[in-house]
């Protein structure tokens, strides 16, 4: 199952760099010096990167929450592995 995430947060990620540079592109489009084109570039992408890679790290350091639920083994809480032995 792992590689199955991994292979959707890669095909996220590049599908993030193509609209990047799409971004990048309206942005340049009319624009008619670096500061026209960078500075509202990095505004507007640079809080989508951060949102993506910390979804990303949540993603892959999800642990199994079955215990919560009650369909985990009764020593593992939360699927944290500790529990009441």
């Amino acid at each position: 199952m792992r590689w199955r995430k991994l292979a959707g947060l890669g095909v996220a990620f590049v599908v993030l760099a193509f609209g990047t540079v799409l971004v990048f592109q309206a942005f340049d489009r009319d624009s008619h010096s670096a500061s026209d084109t960078i500075r509202p570039f990095l505004i507007t992408m640079a809080p989508v990167w951060a949102v993506a890679i910390a979804a990303a790290r949540v993603l892959l350091k999800a642990r199994d929450w079955e215990g919560c639920f009650g369909r985990g083994p009764i020593d593992r809480i939360c699927g944290s592995g500790r529990g009441h032995r």
